[in-house]
């Protein structure tokens, strides 16, 4: 699939709480299957009272630095977090647009949040801001969506816009562990590094820092 996309901005979002394999694969597999010079992994801010187990935004920005030093693809998109409040989608969205309207945005979302796609603040509107590039899971079916996402998607196959409105659909691609879960494996303490899919300076920031401890 090719559009021309070296001056393309690509966004994945996330808590990255901590960043895994999983993300880092995720941000290569769609750098690879839309020819992408680039991607950019976007922290989103999370309030300090939602949670106090949760690490500091310093913590989760070091190990994202971390983890894309052997990543020549890979950069930090750290607006959310300058904002110092919980971002939505839209309007970064239109943030970036605005700054350089030339330029076509790609947005990559799972399965899961293409799901609820319609639960996002103006998702309407996003979809005239960029592609959102989804990526599937061996197996997924997308008529398992609700009847609102799934009228989005056909909407959004008739539209051949060039600058946005489309979703597109990855090759099948099998994500690691959740955050939650591999939280729980830090805390749980596996004597076998390699069971734990974080990129090693990751683990040894987070045994540095004693980060995610019950």
């Amino acid at each position: 699939m090719s559009h021309n996309n070296n001056s393309a901005i690509a966004l994945l979002g996330g808590t990255f709480d901590p960043v895994h394999n999983g993300h880092i694969a995720m941000a290569n597999h769609v750098a690879d299957f839309l020819g992408l010079d680039k991607v950019s992994l976007m922290p989103a801010f999370i309030p300090p009272h939602k949670n106090s187990t949760k690490t500091s935004v310093e913590h989760r920005v070091a190990m994202l630095e971390l983890a894309i030093k052997q990543q020549p693809r890979l950069n930090l998109d750290l607006r959310e977090l300058s904002r110092n409040a919980p971002s939505f989608t839209v309007d970064t969205l239109k943030e970036l647009k605005q700054a350089q309207p030339d330029r076509v945005i790609y947005f990559l979302i799972g399965m899961d949040s293409l799901l609820s796609f319609n639960t996002w603040k103006n998702y309407e509107q996003i979809l005239t801001l960029c592609h959102l590039v989804v990526t599937t899971r061996p197996g997924f079916d997308p008529n398992k969506a609700n009847d609102t996402v799934k009228a989005i998607i056909a909407n959004a196959k008739a539209t051949e816009y060039a600058q946005a409105g489309q979703i597109i659909f990855t090759p099948p691609f099998a994500a690691d562990m959740s955050s939650t879960e591999l939280r729980q494996a830090i805390v749980q303490g596996t004597d076998n590094s390699n069971e734990i899919p974080l990129p090693k300076a990751v683990l040894s920031y987070i045994k540095q820092h004693q980060l995610y401890q019950a």
